[in-house]
């Protein structure tokens, strides 16, 4: 059961909650996605990755919301993120340069299940692709992802400047994956080094995550 979590006017969370039971790391941690909506149209960043989510989000914006336009952002690359793009495949996919050449290098792991309780997931990887920053817009709201590489390689978080808000992905998981993924990585600072200047930072009020569904606010 997927359930919405209305955090502002704008921006809902969908959260698939947590079962302990579950071969899924991910789905025994609990996670899900946000989506930014305007009028008709929609930003979906992430698309979860367990069969039938995507589908079912799908569906709810629809006839919930009336939306008609659909685009997506991938904070990263991995199975749980993804899993659900091919759903919103007439519509633009964007994601950081290192997303689509880490999808395109393990798709076969990934279309054939990973080993770690991850089903096989149909890989459409970002077909606008950028580094550092990116600006989008949804009616006259401002988007802008951001390139962090905390957690994984090309790794970006997602700022709402109007709303204060900070849409995080999994840079706010366990501090221990961070530091696994920079050793991987073979980098220094540089790889953890976000492209937010101190201003913006000071200026969040809201950072919500898609790992463990936690929203922190000041």
């Amino acid at each position: 059961m997927i359930e919405p979590i209305r955090i502002n006017d704008n921006l809902i969370y969908f959260y698939w909650g947590r079962h302990p039971s579950h071969a899924n790391m991910d789905m025994r941690l609990g996670g899900g996605c946000h989506v930014i909506h305007h009028s008709s149209e929609a930003i979906v960043v992430d698309t979860m990755g367990m069969p039938g989510q995507a589908e079912w989000l799908r569906q709810y914006l629809e006839r919930e919301l009336g939306i008609s336009r659909f685009a997506v952002v991938n904070t990263h690359w991995h199975g749980d993120h993804i899993g659900g793009n091919h759903v919103f495949a007439d519509g633009p996919i964007y994601g950081h340069r290192r997303t689509r050449e880490l999808m395109l290098r393990d798709r076969t792991r990934l279309e054939t299940g990973d080993g770690d309780g991850h089903p096989p997931i149909k890989v459409t990887p970002p077909t606008v692709t950028f580094d550092g920053r990116l600006d989008l817009w949804l009616g006259d709201q401002k988007i802008e992802p951001h390139e962090f590489a905390i957690h994984e390689q090309g790794h970006i978080a997602v700022l709402l400047p109007a709303q204060k808000t900070l849409i995080a992905g999994d840079m706010l998981e366990d501090p221990a994956t961070s530091c696994q993924r920079r050793s991987q990585a073979g980098t220094d600072d540089s790889f953890s080094r976000g492209s937010v200047s101190r201003r913006d930072q000071k200026s969040i009020h809201c950072c919500v995550c898609s790992a463990v569904g936690s929203t922190l606010c000041r």
